[in-house]
This record gives C-alpha cells, sequence and structure tokens, in this order.
C-alpha cells in the first residue's frame, strides 16, 4: 500500500543506503542527502555535493553502499571517481580516479571496512584495500 512522496533530489535517485535511523539518497545531481525520519514524516538533516569542482558536468553519483561498520559510506560517481564519505557529515574525500573506466557500482567486505570490490563500464572487478589505498 503506498504510503507516501517526498522530493530528495534535483534529477534522478540513483541509490540508497539506510544506516540505522537514516537514510541516505545519492543524486544525478551529484548530491548525497541524509533523512531522518519515519513513516509519512521525514526531514533532510545533511547534503553534500560530493565533486563540487564538476558540479552540473556529469558529476551524478551512480552507486551508495554502507561500510560493515556503520561510520561511513562509499559512492560512485559518473565521472569514474570513488568517494569515501563519513556517514555523520557526509564529508567526502576521493579514495581514486577510476583506474577501470567509470565505476558502476562497489561494496564492502562483509564484517571488513578495509576492503571492498568496484565494478567498472569495462566490464572489470577490482579488489581494494583501503588501508593501503591501492587496487
Amino acid at each position: 500500500v503506498f504510503r507516501a512522496s517526498m522530493p530528495c533530489c534535483n534529477g534522478t535517485v540513483r541509490s540508497l543506503a539506510i544506516i540505522g535511523g537514516s537514510l541516505y539518497v545519492a543524486g544525478g545531481d551529484g548530491k548525497i542527502r541524509s533523512f531522518e525520519g519515519s513513516d509519512v514524516q521525514w526531514h533532510v538533516v545533511s547534503e553534500n555535493a560530493v565533486d563540487p569542482a564538476a558540479s552540473g558536468k556529469g558529476s551524478g553519483l551512480l552507486c551508495l553502499t554502507p561500510s560493515p561498520s556503520g561510520k561511513e559510506l562509499l559512492a560512485t560517481s559518473t565521472n569514474g571517481k570513488l568517494w569515501r564519505i563519513k556517514a555523520r557529515s557526509l564529508e567526502a574525500s576521493l579514495l581514486q580516479s577510476s583506474v577501470t573506466g567509470e565505476v558502476t557500482c562497489v561494496a564492502f567486505g562483509k564484517d571488513d571496512s578495509n576492503h571492498l570490490m568496484s565494478g567498472s563500464s569495462f566490464g572489470r572487478l577490482v579488489l581494494w584495500d583501503l588501508g593501503e589505498l591501492n587496487p
């Protein structure tokens, strides 16, 4: 049964992630937003343009995934970048510009916030060690 609808970004909603009681939305406008609430009452807690230098230049976000610890998220963007985002502040730091084409998806290991796998538009998977910051 339909319950509610709310505007959450300018452009396409590309990815959603939930950590605790917070909802994170990655948009085609290149911004990540966090929301809190329940049922039909939600409000924006914070938002951040992940790559402000590329804003409006094909910098939309594609994928968003929470870390097992819940302290951060990873985001991929249409301009081939991989971002680490602090869950509370939404502060973003660039992990890597693509080495294998557009980074289309990303996932952490089950119980490990230092290792992840990313997929690319070139049909490649890359294993990352964030402790070493090398693919």
